[in-house]
């Protein structure tokens, strides 16, 4: 069982008890139970019952004892400006109840032609269409600020869209690294000053080049860089590169494929020429040689001026042994020779061969 909807309530602004009691039977006549009425005589009653009672519709005359003419219908729109307003007017005053309209009213209504079911029908059509006005400014505010987010937003990714291209194009302009862009086929769409000036090439022969122009395609680590650079992490190494000239030098190179704006397959090669670094190394593996020679040497040097020193304190030995013989002074001191080694310290020098032992 469907539970029977609240009453509206309405408020009769009627300062003629007459007026205000066919008011009320014509609503109770034409619609039993769907509306309560309270009646305030004057304005200024009305507007007070107004601010501190809830009602769903006012029925105004506007000729009050404080208050006549369109003065009454503005003062209650005024201060309810979302409440449902129908005017009561005399026969004579249509146009005053088209003006009350313009003022905020939703309707009016002859005194004298309230029949059934003229009056209930207006109230119900002012409360509707007050309540569907209602609606359409809050979904209008709400798509205003809905619109207003996203204007928001759409700004503030159109800053941030302009100032990643500015740093991407201050990259790409001032990398000291030739940044060279194409799609998965070879073909070269792009290239900065630093390709330009490495590859010795304007950026148009460089697009006419295209990948195979500037890269040394007899470089057997060709074929593995290009299989890595469709990953998902790309590829990295060394790969030999063509100048302008016809020469060749030595690259760092690292790129990759990627899904560009129209859904295309596009790929991207940044370069480093290593010339310098490569000459550098050289250079050092050249000294390296230099000094392991140098150090065989002194190695070799060493060893015959060791032999050498034994020899000789070999020979002071005899020297010595024989002054014994004779009943004479050793003229040679070598304790430094016979002294034992330091505790945990391995002699740096072997025993002296026996006289005529090879060395």
């Amino acid at each position: 069982m469907d539970t029977p909807l609240p009453a509206l309530r309405v408020l009769l602004i009627e300062d003629n008890p007459g007026d205000a009691r066919l008011v009320q039977a014509a609503l109770a006549e034409q619609a039993p139970g769907e509306f309560t009425v309270a009646v305030a005589e004057r304005l200024a009653d009305a507007l007070a019952r107004l601010q501190s009672e809830r009602f769903d519709a006012v029925l105004c005359d506007l000729g009050l004892p404080d208050s006549t003419g369109l003065g009454t219908a503005q003062a209650v729109a005024a201060h309810v400006p979302g409440l449902p307003l129908v005017v009561l007017t005399g026969s004579h005053e249509v146009e005053l109840g088209r003006a009350a309209i313009k003022l905020g009213a939703q309707d009016y209504l002859i005194k004298g032609d309230l029949k059934p079911p003229l009056l209930s029908g207006t109230l119900r059509y002012a409360i509707e269409r007050t309540r569907l006005a209602h609606e359409l400014r809050e979904a209008n505010a709400s798509l205003e600020q809905r619109v207003a987010e996203r204007t928001a937003e759409l700004e503030a990714a159109a800053r941030s869209l302009v100032a990643s291209e500015t740093r991407y194009r201050n990259l790409f302009e001032t990398s000291v690294d030739a940044i060279v862009f194409g799609d998965a086929a070879g073909h070269v769409h792009a290239a900065n000053p630093a390709a330009c000036r490495i590859f010795g090439l304007t950026e148009e022969e460089i697009r006419r080049a295209g990948r195979n122009g500037l890269i040394d395609t007899s470089n057997p680590r060709l074929p593995e860089f290009l299989q890595k650079r469709s990953s998902s992490v790309g590829a990295s190494g060394e790969l030999t590169f063509l100048r302008k000239d016809g020469t060749k030098f030595p690259g760092d190179i690292s790129g990759s494929e990627f899904t560009d704006s129209d859904g295309s397959a596009a790929s991207y090669m940044i370069i480093r020429d290593i010339t310098a670094r490569k000459q550098a190394e050289a250079a050092l593996l050249k000294k390296s040689d230099a000094l392991r020679q140098q150090n065989a040497e002194l190695e070799r040097f060493n060893k015959v001026s060791v032999g050498r020193e034994m020899d000789l304190i070999d020979l002071k030995r005899r020297v010595n042994a024989l002054s014994r013989e004779l009943g004479r002074a050793e003229p040679f001191n070598l304790a430094f020779a016979d002294a034992p080694p330091a505790p945990g310290k391995e002699a740096q020098d072997a025993s002296p061969p026996a006289a005529g032992a090879p060395r």
